[in-house]
């Protein structure tokens, strides 16, 4: 009888065992499905970026072709300081007055000015400023 029960025993053992792996054989096939999906939507994400990416570039050109056709690259501008300052209020003439990232991609602006004129309290002088990448 001890013998019979072993065996019943090492049968039930041995079914169960066999249960478990049949299950991970198909929660493990699951998850790699599972995973499959996650890559492909991975993939249609990064062409989506790609194609994003490019249509803002592409925008960006239009963009700089129609300031440039506007005559917007060589932006007029003013630049003003007290009249009685010790320090140089304004940028020297073609130097980086200024430098800034947009999307990425780095700009710099440059001003131009001609000599100060003194108006009452002020000094100003006119200029052009003009911003390339």
């Amino acid at each position: 009888m001890a013998r019979g029960c072993l065996s019943v025993f090492l049968l039930c053992a041995v079914g169960c065992a066999s249960g478990k792996t049949a299950s991970r054989g198909a929660s493990g096939s699951a998850t790699e499905r599972r995973a499959a999906e996650l890559e492909s939507r991975n993939e249609e994400l990064r062409a989506e970026l790609s194609r994003k990416q490019a249509e803002l570039r592409q925008s960006f050109q239009v963009t700089a072709q129609a300031e440039s056709a506007a005559g917007l690259n060589n932006l007029g501008c003013v630049g003003v300081a007290p009249a009685r300052a010790q320090v140089q209020g304004l940028p020297r003439s073609g130097a980086v007055h200024s430098q800034f990232m947009l999307r990425g991609q780095p700009y710099r602006m440059t001003a131009t000015f001609s000599s100060p004129r003194t108006v009452g309290e002020w000094r100003s002088s006119q200029g052009t400023c003009k911003v390339t990448p």
